[in-house]
This record gives structure tokens, sequence and C-alpha cells, in this order.
């Protein structure tokens, strides 16, 4: 058990961010999800990733429909308030565009020497 509070929020903190993350990963395969994606993505065991899928079942962010996990409208709303529904989990797309990024021009590394 943790005695500091400090270390208790934390450990809530990084759990509910791991919880908007398979939200995002979920809302983004829909019923095509691999729970080896999901826990290779999160850096968790099977075991880990079976307590939070259940902890979202007994919050109802989650629903089994015909053996498939879906997202439930207060899971979708988690998300949403979350402002995590626009990131982007797909490696191979980029999440910038090219108008977005700064190109610096005329560089110069003698000018930071001395």
């Amino acid at each position: 058990m943790i005695t500091i509070i400090g270390q208790k929020m934390e450990t809530v903190d990084v759990q509910s961010f791991r919880k908007v993350l398979i939200l995002q990963y979920l809302k983004e395969r829909g019923p095509d999800y691999l729970i080896h994606e999901i826990k290779d993505e999160l850096g968790l065991t099977y075991y880990g990733v079976s307590i939070l899928l259940e902890e979202m079942l007994e919050e109802g962010l989650l629903v089994y429909n015909d053996n498939v996990l879906q997202m439930t409208f207060k899971g979708r709303i988690r998300l949403q308030n979350s402002g995590m529904e626009i990131f982007n989990n797909n490696k191979n797309e980029s999440v910038t565009q090219d108008s977005d990024m700064y190109i610096m021009k005329k560089f110069s590394k003698a000018k930071w020497r001395k």
C-alpha cells in the first residue's frame, strides 16, 4: 500500500491516462482491435491490460456486444473530455502537415560558438 498521497495520486493519474489511451485505440480500430497491440502500446502485461479492461467495464466506459468490446456513450464522453480524441495512434500517418512545420534557414553554428 502506498502511504505517500502524492505517489498514490500519480498512480491514479497514470491509470486514467492509460484508460483514455485504450478508449482512443478502440475508437480508431473499432471491432478490429487486438489485445496484444494494446498491451504493447501501453507497455503492460496481459494481466495489467485485463485489470484495466475490467475496471473500464465496471465504470461503464466499455461494454461487451457479441463478445466484442465496444466503447459506451460514457466512454465516448470521457474521451472527448480528455482532449485526446484528436490524438493519432497510427505510426504510419503523419500527424503534422508540412505547412505546420517551421524550417530554419541560414542557421549558422558559428554564431553560437565562442
